[in-house]
Formats: structure tokens, C-alpha cells, sequence
């Protein structure tokens, strides 16, 4: 990818040991992470594991509750019910804590 600092990379962790694979997993996974701004920032991250280079997305409280009550508390994957504190926001939807989450219908461009 352009605009990769590749040389600092390779100077400052190529004394390391990586499971190729297991990077091309963890570059695959977050390529696809609609949560994940900053697609590029994925290569700092496999090195240092900060975050801040991913530029995950962040939900208010009031977008949370936005999208909570455009589903009226129902779950958009399994369809049952649930309170706001059992619930997860994401980019499309809201649903039960343990599932990956999508709110993003809910946000007003």
C-alpha cells in the first residue's frame, strides 16, 4: 500500500518472528471490519498492536439509544427482545452483546 513507512517498519521490528499466515488472517479480518477507518493504519497495528492506528469507529450514547429505539429493543439477527444494557451498536444494527455488532442506518450524514 502506498504511504506505508515500510522502511521504519522493517528497521524498527524485523528482528521479530511472524507467522505469516497469521498476519494475512489478521489483515484479511480487519480489511473487511467496516468498524475499521483507517485500513492502511492495519500494517502499524499487526507490529505494535495499537489500536489508535486502526481508527475504529465509536458510537455516542445517543446514537446507541437512537438505534435501540428504531428497533423498538428487537434483536435484527435473532428477532427476540432485549434490554438496552444486554445490547451491542455497530455500523447497521443493534444487537445482543455477544454477537459482532453493526448502527450506522442510525447516524444522520
Amino acid at each position: 500500500m502506498k504511504s506505508i513507512e515500510w522502511g521504519l517498519l522493517f528497521n524498527e521490528y524485523h528482528m521479530n518472528d511472524y507467522d505469516a499466515e497469521e498476519l494475512e488472517n489478521i489483515v484479511e479480518d480487519l480489511m473487511i471490519d467496516d468498524d475499521v477507518n483507517n485500513k492502511k493504519g492495519i500494517y502499524y497495528y499487526l507490529f505494535n498492536q495499537k489500536e489508535k492506528h486502526l481508527s475504529i469507529r465509536a458510537f455516542s450514547p445517543a446514537m446507541k439509544r437512537a438505534a435501540f429505539e428504531r428497533q423498538n429493543g428487537i434483536c435484527s439477527l435473532c428477532g427476540n427482545e432485549f434490554k438496552i444494557n444486554e445490547m451491542e451498536a455497530g455500523a447497521r444494527t443493534y444487537v445482543p452483546a455477544p454477537f459482532i455488532y453493526s448502527i450506522s442506518d442510525s447516524v444522520s450524514h
